[in-house]
């Protein structure tokens, strides 16, 4: 009878569900399908809940089909939420989404339901018999489920949702004071000697006992202009110390967030938070992060220790013009000397390699090095039958052959009023298999906000947007490119430490002399880039990767230092002594705890800040290892590459994939070879 009720639950549920991509559907359209998508999810879970014997199939493969059904809905409500020109849609889907998150929490908080998963996970004989891809979906609700604490005793579990509640709260009030905070600095012209005219338009002043000061906030734009361009080290100083010293409230928050999370960790059976982060990650444990990280700070010492003495030396010169003695290198004074050391490196500018790069054209050329590189035949789709805006193409994915087709994706390049601000690749509709065994071929979209032409020069990017758009296209591969059984391993669907590193092996290819030259048209000569730009280019990028580095170490040492332990830390001392340790730069004595602006340290991101580092670990090991000894252009060995990698997804483990492309079990010495050549 239950699997009856199973069947006729999946029946109704995909009933014309897979169409044509609606982007212009109607607000009761969108209220509609979340109110019966949140139906149909409650009666399938009702259903599988009366099952006393559990097995794979008429259990947890009727899961996945649902979340095979109920993702594409979720996907696009999603992205409508970001790039809809009607504000009552954005607003619509914004809700629905809301509302389909808390259903679904709800859903795997159902004790009933996990002792049906937990039932088949622990059964050996039943799990013995399954495919890799199919285990990995038990794991995967299995896991979704005891997230949720529900395989806790109930004081534990009543104890369990209250921390997640609470943390959810400082979450919201760290946030708050983030976005409440009104601070403003007050400059005088001479103290903000150095900064563009553009600095200075429209930006209102306070008349004062000191005479006409210019009110400066403390966000990013600000922030960032007054450290790399002020003359003066005191108005740095000041706007530093400004900066730094907000919300301080804030450490109060983030000190009982670490000690919730360690409750947390603890009730579900770990030492500390990270172990319990990790167990389910490539990294596995602390040991191994710890571990690299280690090497890493290791290597970075020797180019750190030179580029502080040059730092030093500008400093000291100029002070020196001016009559005065070096002090120090504050920490205050260390973007301002090395935008002047960048400058002073730097032959060519942004817009002379900019000229270079006309977006249509690097657009096509990109495209073609992915074709051939991953076997495909990519067409641009002239008159497509659908988009959300005049703006966006649609291109089909084809086998090279031209026999069989593989997925589409939406390019959707330039901003515009109400669009998302930010460069991300969005799932329109995952991959996955029909029960009949026919496919439900992928959709993605890569949303970005690259400069739109003029009325003297097409459209153009620099190179660090050729950096974002080869890293971007990357994530719609991953998408396009993986064949998976179930839509919740598909494509992105890897361990969160895993999911960026497609896309940071093949920004690799933006510092290849010869793709370079691929890429580049001169949008008046058609010529490519000459010699003299692309050395810029390299160069450019070696003197780039000790900043990156240096600061990706910090977040990480500092995630683990305070998720890590099981005793309580205190996160105010320990960020401050590990600023002193990894930066190894002057501060005067001054204690600021800018973890307490950064609202990622209370997200549900502790214990991965690692993943930026780990990423590069494994993407610079594939590439050095494969692209780079085999040739960039190699097909097969990008086939090797699509085939282990991007097909995969996260229907087997990562680290598995990872052997397979590389034939051995990856290393840390080709990152290592990255730090030795930093300039």
């Amino acid at each position: 009878m239950a699997d009856t009720k199973i069947a006729s639950v999946l029946k109704e549920s995909s009933v014309a569900r897979y169409d044509t991509l609606e982007f212009y559907p109607s607000v009761a359209s969108i209220q509609r399908k979340a109110h019966n998508a949140i139906h149909y999810e409650k009666r399938l879970f009702d259903a599988v809940a009366t099952h006393i014997h559990p097995t794979f199939e008429d259990s947890i493969a009727m899961l996945g089909h649902h979340e095979n059904s109920r993702s594409s809905d979720m996907c696009l409500i999603e992205f409508l939420q970001h790039v809809s020109t009607s504000k009552a849609v954005c607003d619509a889907c914004s809700a629905a989404k809301q509302k389909l998150e808390a259903h679904e929490t709800e859903m795997y908080m159902r004790s009933d339901v996990y002792r049906v998963v937990h039932a088949v996970h622990r059964n050996k004989e039943e799990m013995s018999k399954l495919s890799e891809e199919d285990r990995r979906l038990v794991e995967k609700l299995e896991s979704r489920f005891r997230k949720h604490g529900v395989g806790l005793r109930s004081a534990e579990r009543s104890r369990f949702n209250e921390i997640t509640c609470r943390l959810y709260e400082l979450e919201h009030e760290f946030n708050d004071n983030i976005a409440s905070n009104k601070i403003k600095v007050l400059f005088s012209l001479k103290e903000l000697d150095g900064l563009p005219t553009s600095f200075f338009k429209n930006r209102k002043v306070q008349v004062t006992e000191a005479g006409i000061m210019f009110v400066v906030s403390a966000d990013d734009s600000d922030f960032t202009q007054i450290m790399q361009l002020a003359n003066s080290s005191n108005t740095r100083k000041k706007m530093y110390n400004a900066c730094k010293s907000m919300c301080p409230d804030n450490t109060g928050l983030l000190q009982k967030a670490v000690a919730l999370r360690l409750e947390k960790a603890e009730l579900l059976g770990f030492q500390t938070n990270s172990k319990s982060v990790l167990s389910e990650l490539t990294a596995k444990s602390p040991q191994a992060v710890l571990g690299m990280l280690k090497e890493i700070k290791e290597k970075l010492h020797a180019p750190l220790s030179k580029r502080l003495a040059i730092l030093a030396d500008l400093k000291r010169g100029d002070l020196e013009a001016k009559g005065k003695l070096y002090d120090d290198l504050f920490i205050w004074d260390r973007c301002y000397y090395e935008a002047r050391f960048k400058a002073s490196t730097n032959d060519h500018s942004s817009s002379e390699i900019s000229s270079y790069l006309p977006t249509e054209h690097v657009v096509d050329s990109v495209l073609d090095i992915y074709q051939r590189m991953l076997g495909l035949q990519i067409k641009k789709i002239t008159e497509p039958t659908s988009v959300w805006h005049s703006d966006v193409k649609l291109y089909e994915a084809w086998e090279a052959n031209g026999n069989s087709f593989v997925g589409s994706f939406y390019l959707d390049l330039y901003p515009r009023k109400g669009k998302y601000s930010e460069t991300m690749v969005f799932s329109l509709r995952p991959g996955f298999a029909w029960p009949g065994k026919s496919r439900e071929h992928p959709v993605a979209a890569l949303i970005a906000n690259f400069p739109k032409s003029t009325a003297k020069v097409p459209a153009l990017l620099d190179h660090e947007n050729l950096r974002a758009f080869m890293h971007e296209m990357a994530h719609v591969f991953q998408n396009v490119c993986s064949a998976t059984k179930w839509s919740i391993l598909h494509g992105t669907h890897v361990e969160e430490d895993f999911v960026e590193v497609p896309s940071r092996m093949m920004e690799n290819w933006c510092w290849q002399p010869s793709v370079l030259r691929q890429v580049s048209a001169h949008y008046e000569s058609g010529e490519p880039m000459p010699e003299c730009l692309i050395n810029s280019v390299l160069e450019g990028g070696k003197r780039d990767v000790l900043s990156i580095y240096l600061n990706a170490l910090f977040l990480a040492l500092y995630d683990m230092e305070i998720n890590n332990s099981s005793n309580i830390v205190d996160v105010d001392r320990e960020f401050n002594r590990l600023s002193r340790e990894i930066v190894r730069i002057g501060y005067s004595n001054i204690d600021l705890c800018s973890a307490a602006t950064a609202s990622n340290f209370m997200a549900d991101n502790d214990s991965r800040y690692y993943g930026y580092l780990w990423s590069e670990m494994y993407s610079h090991d594939m590439f050095e290892s494969r692209f780079l000894n085999e040739g960039v252009d190699n097909e097969y060995t990008g086939w090797e590459f699509r085939k282990q990698i991007l097909q995969p997804g996260g229907s087997r483990d990562s680290r598995v994939s990872v052997a397979k492309f590389l034939g051995r079990d990856p290393s840390t010495a080709a990152i290592v070879k990255q730090i030795s050549q930093i300039c």
